[in-house]
């Protein structure tokens, strides 16, 4: 009798440890960047390499970009595009992959960007509508964009990964990315462009350039209303961490963002456990 109740007990300890590992942490890396050929950077040691909690690099347009640069001049301008947060406690966001490219112009291919102003806009509408609701200053982990020609003119699209300083918490609903890569445009040096998508997703990018140095844009402009129509969207990814907490009060009608839970190797053997000591518990009473 005793030995059938210790084997009832360890049975019911090794089910609740099997029943804490059932499911993934959510924090846990999930995916590898994705660059703008298609491969995985999987062999990159990015420091720092979060998982890819959401990405538009699919279809790459390598013959197509426009300004996202933060000149600190009348060019200085930010690109913005649109996407959703769908984890039900929301991403905790600490890095921002970019494909872009550099065009040279004053013979020095060495000129790259030194940094990024990231901000994240409340979604809802075909442009941002208000202020951040939240911005930080970003370094580059890694830069993967060919030098230009030192002859000038642009060099061959590649990505780029920026650290965001301060890492972003944002709730579950839509939003959009806006980016303005710091860089010397002073003297025609250098710019960068952010390399498009041949298709959109979503709602188009939008575009901005306060100081009115480019003749358009010191309001928020959809790309249609800047060129007169438009097919192509922002390539981009954003990495970092799903958020963990309790479980959300599911919605009528069922929902609530968690995954489903799932039987592990743990919790196999433990209810194998349980069930032999409950087996052997009832055997030895029946005698």
């Amino acid at each position: 009798m005793k030995a059938a109740k210790i084997l009832t007990i360890i049975g019911v300890f090794v089910l609740a440890l099997g029943a804490g590992t059932v499911s993934e942490a959510a924090g846990a890396k999930t995916a590898d960047l994705n660059l703008r050929d298609g491969s995985s950077a999987g062999n990159l040691d990015l420091a720092g390499d979060r998982a890819v909690l959401y990405s538009q690099v699919a279809s790459v347009a390598t013959g197509y970009s426009w300004y996202a640069d933060d000149t600190g001049d009348s060019y200085a301008c930010e690109g913005a595009d649109d996407f959703s947060v769908t984890w039900a406690e929301g991403w905790l966001v600490n890095q921002v992959h970019l494909v872009g490219i550099y065009y040279e112009w004053d013979g020095d291919p060495t000129d790259t960007a030194s940094g990024a102003h990231i901000n994240f806009y409340a979604g809802g509408s075909d442009h941002p509508t208000a202020a951040a609701v939240c911005s930080s200053e970003a370094t580059v982990n890694t830069d993967m964009i060919p030098a230009p020609p030192a002859t000038g003119g642009p060099g061959s699209h590649g990505d780029i990964v920026f650290d965001l300083n301060t890492p972003c918490n944002l709730p579950m609903g839509d939003y959009w990315l806006g980016m303005g890569v710091i860089i010397d445009y002073g003297g025609y040096a250098v710019d960068f462009r952010w390399t498009l998508q041949t298709s959109i997703v979503g709602n188009e990018p939008t575009w901005i350039n306060p100081p009115g140095g480019w003749g358009a844009g010191t309001d928020w402009m959809t790309f249609t209303e800047l060129f007169g129509s438009n097919s192509m969207d922002y390539s981009f990814e954003i990495l970092g961490d799903e958020i963990t907490g309790p479980t959300p009060t599911p919605p009528p009608g069922g929902g609530g963002g968690e995954p489903i839970p799932t039987m592990n190797a743990y919790g196999i053997f433990a209810m194998v456990g349980l069930l032999l000591g409950v087996a052997i518990l009832v055997f030895i009473r029946r005698r």
